[in-house]
Order: C-alpha cells, then sequence, then structure tokens
C-alpha cells in the first residue's frame, strides 16, 4: 500500500478514535429521543444533565493499572550502573511515571496508543526520547501475511500553507513515515482534501538537518539505523484495540435520555400545576370581569387564590379547585438503577464500581464476584506489559548499547488485600528469599515509603533482632563447620571463604 491508502485508512480509523474520546470527555454526544417532539423538547438540553458512566468504566480500569516502579537488571543480576543510565537516560528524561500512565490512558480510551522511541537529536545529549502519540492520526500497518511483523508506522497532521484560512479544508497534509530502512517526511502539494495519490505528496525539507552527509540522500529523507520500526502498540486487543468503554456506548445514551427527561421535569414535581374551574354564566355576569384591560389578572382575584397555612380561604366566582399530579419520578428513578446494573453486566465491572452504594459483598463472595473483572484487567496488564518492556528493552540494548540489559516493570497488585493477607505475603516472600523490600513493592506499597521504612531502620531484616539472630547462627554454623575440618570433611580454607562472606556487611538495594 502506498501512502495516499495509508492516510485514507487513518483518516477512516479516526472517525471511531474520536466518537471512542468523545464519549470518555462527556463532550459531542448527542442524546437518542425516538420521539421526534420529545427531542424537540428535551434534546437541546441533554448535554447539560450529563452523567458519565462510560468515563467510570475506563478509570475502573486505570484505577488498577498503577506502575509503582522498576527493576534494570544485567544478564539477570541487578546492576547498579545500568539503573543510573535508564534513570537519567530514559525514566527521568522523559518523565515516564507520568507518561506511561497517560499512555495506558490513552489505549484504554481510544483502543490503541503507540510509543516512538528515538535517540536525543542533541549533539550533547546520550538520551533516548520516548514520545506518546495518541491512535487519533496515527496507525501502524503489520505485513499482510505476518500480523507480528511491523511493515510501517504513519503518522498525519494539517498545517496551514500558502493561500491556506482558518477553514481546515484550505489547509495542507503533512505525513511522517517510518520503516525498517527509513524516516521519510512528506507534505502535500495540494490541499488536503485534494490529495488522493501519492504524487500527491513531496518530501518535507524544512526541518532537514544541515549535515553535509546527506547529499547522498533524497530529500525529506532520514536512514533508519535500526533495522526496524522503533515503535510499540499499546492495544486492547489484535491487531487494533477496542475502547474499552464501546460496551457501555448504550447504555450512556441510555442514561442521558433518562436523566434529560428526569431534569426538564423535575420542576413540576417541587410547583405543581394547579387549576379552578368556574362556569361561563359567573364569568360573564356584569362586574365579574377576571382581566384587566391589559391582559393580567386581577390582583384581588389572585389573593384569594393563594393558600395560607391555618387560614380559611373564600374563593369567589369558583366552581372548584384542583392539582395535575406530576408523573411518578420512580418512573425515571428506577431506570436508572437498570442502566447501572446493565453497565456491570456488559463491561463485567462490579456494581460497586458504578453504584458507591451498591457495594459487593466482602470476603470469598467478593472475590467470586470480582473475578470475571480482576482477569480483564490482569489480562490488560499482561499485554501492556510486555509491550512496554519490549520497548524499554529495546531503547537499553539496541539505542543505549548495553549489552544483556533487562527491565522488569514493578506493578501495583490489582487485586484488593486485606493488611492481614498483604502482611502473610510478604512474609511468604521473605520467607522464599525475596528481598523485603521487593516483597513490599509486590505487595503494592509505595517504594518512597519503603525506602523511607529502611533508612529508619525499619527493615526487618537489619533489625537488632534480626542481626543477632543471624549472629546466633553464624556462631551455631560455626562450630558445626569447626567439626566437619576436625573430621577432614571440610576444608579449611572454604570454611574460612563462606565465614567472611557471611560476617559481611550486608548492603541494601535500594532504588531511586
Amino acid at each position: 500500500m502506498g501512502v495516499a491508502a495509508d492516510v485514507q485508512e487513518i483518516k477512516r480509523a479516526d472517525l471511531d478514535y474520536q466518537i471512542a474520546q468523545n464519549f470518555y470527555d462527556g463532550e459531542r454526544v448527542k442524546e437518542v429521543f425516538s420521539n421526534p417532539t420529545t427531542a424537540a423538547i428535551l434534546g437541546k438540553n441533554a448535554t447539560a444533565y450529563m452523567v458519565n458512566i462510560a468515563k467510570r468504566g475506563v478509570d475502573a480500569v486505570m484505577d488498577k493499572l498503577v506502575v509503582k516502579g522498576y527493576k534494570i537488571t544485567r544478564g539477570g543480576d541487578s546492576d547498579g550502573d545500568y539503573e543510573d543510565t535508564f534513570k537519567a537516560d530514559v525514566w527521568d528524561h522523559n518523565n515516564l511515571k507520568q507518561l506511561i500512565p497517560d499512555a495506558l490512558l490513552a489505549a484504554e480510551v481510544q483502543g490503541d496508543s503507540y510509543l516512538l522511541a528515538w535517540p536525543d537529536e542533541d549533539d550533547d545529549s546520550t538520551a533516548v526520547d520516548v514520545f506518546l502519540h495518541k491512535a487519533v492520526g496515527a496507525r501502524l500497518f503489520y505485513d499482510d501475511e505476518n500480523d507480528r511483523e511491523k511493515r510501517a508506522y504513519l503518522r498525519t497532521w494539517l498545517v496551514k500553507g500558502q493561500g491556506s484560512t482558518e477553514d481546515q479544508t484550505t489547509w495542507y497534509r503533512r505525513v511522517n513515515e517510518i520503516t525498517p530502512q527509513q524516516v521519510r517526511k512528506l507534505i502535500s502539494s495540494v490541499q488536503a482534501p485534494s490529495a488522493k495519490t501519492d504524487a500527491d505528496y513531496v518530501p518535507f525539507t524544512e526541518d532537514d538537518p544541515a549535515d553535509p552527509g546527506r547529499d547522498s540522500l533524497p530529500p525529506g529523507i532520514t536512514p533508519n539505523p535500526f533495522g526496524v520500526v522503533t515503535v510499540w502498540h499499546l492495544r486492547t486487543s489484535r491487531p487494533y484495540g477496542t475502547p474499552e468503554h464501546r460496551c457501555l456506548y448504550g447504555c450512556q445514551n441510555l442514561l442521558i435520555k433518562v436523566i434529560a427527561t428526569l431534569g426538564e421535569s423535575v420542576d413540576g414535581f417541587g410547583i405543581p400545576w394547579r387549576y379552578r374551574t368556574m362556569s361561563s354564566d359567573k364569568a360573564l355576569k356584569p362586574g365579574a370581569d377576571q382581566f384587566a384591560e391589559d391582559g393580567d389578572d386581577d390582583p384581588d382575584d389572585q389573593e384569594r387564590l393563594r393558600i395560607r397555612a391555618g387560614e380559611l380561604s373564600s374563593l369567589w366566582d369558583t366552581d372548584s379547585v384542583g392539582q395535575l399530579m406530576p408523573a411518578d419520578v420512580n418512573n425515571l428513578l428506577d431506570p436508572i438503577d437498570k442502566v447501572m446494573d446493565l453497565a456491570a453486566t456488559v463491561s463485567v465491572t462490579p456494581i460497586d464500581y458504578f453504584h458507591a452504594s451498591a457495594a459487593a459483598a466482602s470476603g470469598e463472595s467478593k472475590k467470586e464476584h470480582k473475578g470475571p473483572y480482576h482477569a480483564k484487567v490482569g489480562q490488560r496488564l499482561t499485554d501492556y506489559d510486555d509491550e512496554l518492556v519490549a520497548c524499554l528493552e529495546f531503547v537499553m540494548t539496541d539505542m543505549l548499547e548495553l549489552d544483556d540489559a533487562g527491565v522488569d516493570l514493578l506493578w501495583q497488585p490489582f487485586n484488593e488485600l486485606t493488611d492481614e493477607e498483604r502482611y502473610a505475603q510478604v512474609g511468604e516472600a521473605v520467607k522464599n528469599g525475596i528481598p523485603w523490600r521487593q516483597a513490599m513493592l509486590e505487595a503494592g506499597y509505595e517504594s518512597e515509603q519503603v525506602d523511607e521504612w529502611i533508612r529508619d531502620g525499619l527493615d526487618p531484616e537489619n533489625s537488632p533482632d534480626a542481626r543477632a539472630k543471624r549472629f546466633r547462627d553464624l556462631a551455631a554454623g560455626t562450630r558445626d563447620m569447626a567439626a566437619a575440618v576436625q573430621l577432614g570433611s571440610l576444608d579449611s580454607a572454604v570454611v574460612m571463604q563462606v565465614l567472611q562472606a557471611a560476617a559481611a556487611p550486608r548492603q541494601l538495594d535500594v532504588a531511586t
């Protein structure tokens, strides 16, 4: 496929991406009234009563996708130099603490988002840039026969050009394309709506670097030294994602419809419509005119219709009075609860995430109740982790040229644990040889809080009791090994090496 065809595919996909964004933002979402008269009466104010459950469907998943930190290794072992380089040239340089949540949110809202990695082009920099591109205006294209092979990545947007006005139909289209061989920058030679073929796109050279070595390259082209498309695709499904709240569009429309009706009619519940009847002979008899010349009601007549508590009112020239009762408000409130139930069902998100008063049961019943939801979140976490780690490890090994570099992202546990369960989890992990700090992070504690506890001497592995126990164990072991040396089953030199290693001060591995 050519550039023009790829651009048309991006524009087609953008329609769905923009709808997804609108539903999440609660903007430009039209109400759905089947009756034209009702639509004319209520529709114009429907968005004023927007209650966005579609957004909540996304946020309920995002609340569980939290990266608490990272671990950098070299050949599987911790490496302080590699970690320092990663922190300075990747993590802090790109503010990944904020960029990663933004990338995950973009993927959840639109179904897809992209991370583009490229060495920082500043001559004095050793860092690598990681850019977040939302799905609108961008697309990673895969090989037709192998959907795991990246064919090209395109990003497109509109710019003003010669003769352009504020009307974007007069603007021109920019396109950046990355393939395994090259990076190509293009601009349409005609206004964007008229760019239909590849011949309508020409090289964009305004930001080409002034490098004499470029004389041998076509204009607008930079070679790709990595041999792959350096873009990583965060998505909710394959080959392209579906917005997390896509299944909630119908529920959102139903809710707008019900709440708009309730909002426009609520005045009638508080200020009912009252009436009085009077026979025609009373209304037409001399001296009984009910209206002044200007059409306003006679103040004296209106005074007689007012109701005062504890007083007896006499209503002259009135046969009867009455009040038109509004519709039962429960006819509108009950459907709201049903819509919430439906939203929980179609999104496999527990109802208490939509309806605070509908809290799920506790204990084992709660775990079973949230099983499908946790399974969905777990799958999202696995998919996102795979792609993020692949991106960061490529940055470390291929762009920063750090051999055997490994990156592990530490995620907050997404299943709710009681304090007792957390304590048990940490204790079991430490018992099985996991460092206390690592066990605390895996149990969901903040890295800053754990490091503060360590600085305050609260690390149980280095408490006075723990050190005394290690000393006692070392003394007991020394006696046993001395006996083994006497029996000739152990070499004294080996025993000395073991004792020296055991007695050496323990080094704390505290990530910053």
